[in-house]
């Protein structure tokens, strides 16, 4: 296999923590091989470093009979009384470099967010040069490159993995071999192009468009438009087909937003502010080598060499046209009328949903738009019902935009920002700045979208609430299963006679008769994770439940008459929709429902025993929880006297090699790590098994992980500790 990796006699400054090596290897994709920007796995060689804290480095030049350069000794000498020395030779550092025929600087780029920026090809030199970079990469082919941290070298066709040329304003640090020349920065990129060699067109800034100049990326304003004259839209929207319109509007500033969108003005809102340009992300439409604005973000153009040639036209009564092509037809709606202060009443059929948050990575409602200085949520209806489409949301007081669904990560209730008061009723609300109030044409049948389920008989929906620090928001008892949905955790929190049901990591359900101080309400956006067995209905998210309580009454019980004192059953149900209790309750008590008794939870006091271990397990170390998931997946069980010997023997009998113990009393099983959930990535495993103070059962939102190695299974990431004598140091 063909190792590609960092070498070299001087060890890196800082060592940081293992997490922030995740990538994994492209030759072998059970290891890690570095991560973000400038993270790397580094491994040493204690045959020639000894002991590698404590490596000194000493440099000396000497100058060879070339006129044109120098001959760089590198010795690094040892505690372990040994010595590598590397020579190279480069072009001098007291020359000015000359740059290869063709080569042009684009700027400055930040590294990628998911890999490298030029991630062709690399190289390294302590005497690096512009002129050495470029020169290698063209070389190989490539007409990009790249340099960063003094002495690195990156090539590539094109930028990749996010980064964007002015991305960064990083590009500080000298030359290696040329301190009068910058070679980039941390994480940022001095990148040159090679223009003999033609790679494919990448995704640029459009300097200017005739007499309009880029004036960077801008936030849209408060409560206001950053431009707020006229404005179209259209599918194959350019930058240059935006100017043209204001420009031919008589208007001084053009901006392009979400792709596909142009607004115009004849000033820049104050409230607008200029933002990074990496925000300014999204592709027009009509091209895709050109940035286009983004969410919420503008890339603005001005005229500031004198006064346009076209005057907007006067109009009595203030109007604002929004153009819209949807599927390669533009249709214009313009809407002119005196401001009203009547209230007007919800069409027939139409039902107010609530205030949306506007999407992500694209318009909430991106099917259709029209907008008027006297819009009104009426107004907006009819005409979303007369374009076929069931859902109108409106948005900063005189904006409409339909859809049959919510998109790009917008949901009902996103957002708290629908404030601003109608164009043409001021008595109402039409959205607000980035938010929508959306109504729905119930006679209009259109794809059912997800929400949050109002209520199950007289169980009310409590919001999303976060799990209990050190303990569970609701410690009683629990059940699991793959066809999860809110009426049945409802359903057997009630039967169980408690008081609260919630509903967590989409197949996983938690009853209590109260729920703990430690949890506290969440942003409705945190419980994004769609039940297992109802897929248009949230059931909480990682480390987050929806919460039901039944708050006009005592709970009762229809099929039981007793309230789990000290265990927690924790039941599965198997992807065939079998279920079966895998629970493991070691004691349990009973009390008449009428008691004024409660579940009872573990404590969690600290404990700094080692874990146990039997022969052929070994303790792996402290894992955090999965993002979209659990961590260990595959099967669970819990107990009020749970102990890792009794987590292991549970996942063994199931046929899983790894088992975690979580929240003292619950025990996860699987094949490998999922979810994002990796070795080391918590600190959190400090509470004390149920039954066994004196060990370790994992924390909030963390696993105790043991790995049983007589059960065979495909091999997952880990750290390699060492290769051919270099050891890893982190």
């Amino acid at each position: 296999m063909e190792w590609t990796g960092w070498c070299g006699t001087k060890r890196a400054v800082e060592k940081v923590a293992d997490t922030f090596c995740q990538y994994l290897c492209r030759g072998d994709f059970r290891e890690y091989c570095g991560g973000d920007g400038a993270y790397m796995s580094l491994f040493g060689d204690r045959r020639k470093v000894g002991n590698i804290s404590t490596i000194t480095t000493s440099t000396t030049s000497t100058t060879s009979t070339s006129s044109s350069s120098t001959s760089t000794s590198i010795s690094t000498t040892t505690t372990g009384n040994s010595s590598v020395t590397i020579t190279s030779t480069s072009t001098s550092a007291t020359v000015s470099p000359t740059t290869p025929p063709n080569l042009s600087y684009l700027g400055c780029a930040n590294e990628g967010t998911t890999g490298r920026a030029l991630a062709k090809d690399a190289t390294a030199n302590p005497l690096m040069t512009i002129t050495l970079c470029a020169t290698y990469c063209t070389n190989k082919g490539y007409p990009l490159s790249g340099l960063e941290y003094s002495t690195e070298c990156y090539c590539g066709s094109t930028l990749e993995n996010g980064s964007t040329i002015g991305g960064s304003t990083a590009c500080t640090m000298p030359c290696g071999g040329d301190a009068a020349t910058i070679c980039g920065g941390p994480g940022a990129l001095s990148v040159y192009n090679n223009t003999a060699l033609v790679p494919p067109k990448q995704p640029s800034i459009v300097p200017s468009v005739g007499n309009y100049q880029s004036l960077g990326c801008y936030t849209e304003g408060v409560n206001e438009r950053a431009l707020a004259g006229a404005g179209t839209a259209a599918a194959d929207m350019t930058v240059q087909s935006c100017v043209a319109y204001c420009l031919a509007a008589g208007f001084k500033y053009a901006g392009i937003e979400y792709s596909t969108e142009c607004f115009c003005g004849a000033t820049i809102a104050t409230t607008a502010k200029s933002a990074p340009a990496s925000e300014c992300n999204m592709l027009c439409g009509g091209d895709k080598y050109a940035y286009c604005g983004g969410p919420s973000r503008l890339n603005v153009y001005g005229n500031l060499n004198g006064t346009v040639t076209s005057v907007p036209p006067k109009s009595t009564t203030a109007s604002t046209s929004v153009t819209s092509a949807v599927n390669g037809t533009a249709t214009t709606s313009t809407t002119s009328a005196g401001t009203s202060s009547s209230a007007p009443t919800l069409r027939p059929g139409h039902t107010y949903l609530g205030c949306a948050n506007e999407g992500t990575g694209g318009r909430a409602l991106a099917k259709d738009a029209t907008a008027s200085s006297t819009m009104t949520t009426n107004m907006c209806q009819d005409y979303c019902t007369g374009k076929g489409y069931p859902l109108s949301g409106v948005e900063y007081s005189t904006e409409c935009y339909c859809g049959n669904t919510l998109e790009n990560g917008s949901t009902i209730g996103g957002s708290t920002s629908c404030n601003m008061q109608c164009g043409g009723a001021p008595n109402l609300i039409c959205g607000g700045p980035g938010a929508l109030s959306v109504f729905n044409n119930t006679a209009l049948v259109a794809p059912k979208q997800p929400a949050v389920v109002p209520a199950v008989g007289n169980y009310k929906s409590q919001g999303c609430y976060t799990e209990g620090v050190n303990e569970r928001a609701l410690p009683g008892s629990g059940t699991a299963s793959v066809n999860m949905t809110v009426q049945s955790c409802v359903s057997y929190c009630q039967n169980g006679g408690y008081k609260y049901a919630g509903i967590e990591y989409s197949t996983e359900c938690f009853c209590g008769n109260a729920i703990a101080t430690t949890a506290k309400t969440a942003p409705a956006a945190e419980c994004n994770m769609l039940c297992g067995g109802d897929k248009f209905a949230y059931c909480g998210g990682p480390n987050r439940l929806n919460i039901y309580g039944k708050v006009n009454g005592t709970a009762s019980s229809s099929s039981s008459t007793s309230i789990p004192a000290t265990s927690t059953s924790l039941s599965s149900t198997t992807a065939s929709g079998t279920t079966t209790s895998i629970g493991t309750t070691a004691s349990s008590s009973t009390t008449s429902k009428n008691s004024t008794s409660t579940p009872t939870s573990t404590g969690s006091s600290s404990s700094a025993a080692s874990p146990t271990t039997r022969p052929g397990y070994t303790y792996l170390g402290c894992a955090n929880e999965g993002t979209n998931g659990r961590a260990l997946s595959k099967a669970a069980t819990a107990s009020s006297t749970m102990t890792p010997n009794v987590c292991q023997d549970y996942c063994t009998g199931k046929g899983y090699p790894l088992s975690g113990v979580e929240y003292s009393t619950e025990c996860y099983c699987g094949n490998v790590l999922e979810n994002g959930s990796s070795i080391g990535g918590s600190t959190s495993c400090t509470m004390s098994c149920g039954g066994s103070p004196s060990a370790i059962c994992g924390g909030p939102g963390a696993l105790s992980v043991y790995n049983n190695t007589a059960i065979t299974l495909s091999k997952q990431p880990i750290m390699i500790p060492a290769a051919a004598g270099y050891n890893l140091t982190g």
